[in-house]
């Protein structure tokens, strides 16, 4: 597996993407890695660490036949995992701008809140989102956008409820730019 790194990032070069420079082997720099609009998608990037509750992270980079969703709302860039979990991303400061959608996986069980940190500091919380499996989901959130600017180091978390059972977090199309 081939990595690049981009301001302070490491993309992953493993799935072809419209987003990705097709310019594999030079020195990456800001212009490259990044969407028409100027932000750098989380799901092209190598996490600094994760662990999950339970099973693995699921990755959605893009391909719109795989998709997950958030409350019935669809996304073809993604992570889910079981919470408990935490994904750390290395911004090293070069970043002023984060926005992504968060819930529960749609028909998913359980409980989980989210908390979203910045060099260890929580700068975003939720409260108790609750998943009502196939009759009905109450999981879907609006996007949170959050300076982060001068962040080295952004972690996105979600804490699982009553024990945790069936609680599949989502986050739906991190970035930052």
């Amino acid at each position: 597996m081939k990595t690049r790194s981009l301001v302070g990032l490491t993309l992953l070069a493993v799935l072809p993407s419209p987003v990705l420079s097709s310019n594999a082997g030079e020195t990456p720099d800001t212009t490259r890695g990044k969407d028409r609009d100027g932000w750098t998608h989380l799901v092209l990037v190598k996490p600094l660490s994760y662990s999950v509750g339970f099973g693995r992270l699921g990755w959605y980079r893009g391909d719109p036949e795989k998709t997950i969703s958030i409350g019935g709302k669809p996304f073809s860039m993604a992570f889910d995992a079981h919470a408990t979990s935490s994904i750390k991303f290395k911004l090293s400061g070069k970043c002023t701008m984060f926005h992504a959608s968060y819930g529960l996986k749609t028909h998913a069980g359980g409980a989980a809140w989210f908390a979203i940190l910045a060099d260890g500091k929580e700068i975003f919380r939720t409260g108790e989102i609750y998943g009502y499996g196939h009759t009905y989901d109450r999981g879907t959130k609006t996007p949170v956008t959050l300076d982060v600017t001068g962040v080295k180091v952004l972690e996105l978390k979600a804490f699982a409820i009553r024990g945790g059972a069936g609680a599949w977090s989502c986050w739906g199309d991190p970035k930052v730019r």
